[in-house]
């Protein structure tokens, strides 16, 4: 919780999480593609931020992005489920209504990872590092 704290004050880069995050990235120079769900898709945003060659997927991330694009700059890789108060100011995810938690990750219809478990290999062929 300390570190969700972090991210309304600009300082996702001082969390556990995105710490976590360049090791793992240190020790797997060839990922390029990443994905997280919530405090995770903040960090994944901002280490796209300071090095753009990594795309992202973002899920219920908490993104402070109220004002709507117009369908021509949508974020395409951004997903939130409605009614989930985390990502609630983030305008331009793509939403969807679920039953159950708005803000877990299962619930989500277009996730690629089949497993959270470190090294899991999904359909897609991406690697979970870390759950």
């Amino acid at each position: 919780m300390y570190d969700d704290g972090k991210i309304p004050l600009g300082l996702t880069r001082d969390t556990w999480r995105y710490e976590q995050l360049q090791q793992a990235l240190k020790a797997h120079p060839e990922v390029d593609t990443l994905v997280g769900h919530s405090l995770g898709g903040a960090t994944v945003l901002e280490a796209a931020k300071q090095n753009p060659k990594y795309k992202t997927t973002t899920y219920g991330a908490p993104v402070m992005d109220p004002f709507a694009r117009s369908s021509l700059q949508s974020v395409p890789n951004r997903f939130a489920n409605r009614g989930d108060p985390v990502a609630s100011m983030d305008t331009n995810a793509q939403t969807a209504v679920v039953a159950g938690n708005p803000h877990g990750y299962w619930n989500f219809t277009n996730t690629s990872a089949t497993s959270g478990a470190q090294g899991h290999e999904n359909p897609d062929k991406s690697v979970t590092l870390f759950e």
